[in-house]
């Protein structure tokens, strides 16, 4: 999940920290046609929309596939599971 958090993040720097620079410069928003001294920044803010646009569609994925796939749990009976489950309520003053 952290993953995901991160480079979805990327993208999304990736795609819109280069405009401040572009409009820095004189480059107006939703312009098709432009200068090519902004060839570097665009094609870098193109890039992070792709990344971002694909992480997207990726966790998508993934979250139908875990919702549509009937997988058995891993990890059902691990060592810290039972400490958190078996005592609640925690009793007070425990140091566990």
């Amino acid at each position: 999940m952290l993953r995901q958090f991160v480079v979805i993040f990327v993208g999304v720097n990736l795609t819109f920290f280069p405009q401040h620079f572009l409009g820095l410069n004189g480059m107006p928003r939703r312009y098709v046609d432009f200068w090519e001294g902004f060839i570097f920044f665009s094609s870098i803010r193109s890039l992070g929309a792709i990344v971002r646009r694909a992480r997207v569609f990726y966790f998508f994925w993934g979250l139908y596939d875990t919702m549509v796939s009937h997988r058995k749990v891993l990890y059902l009976n691990s060592p810290g599971g039972e400490i958190v489950w078996g005592a609640s309520p925690l009793p007070y003053h425990t140091n566990t």
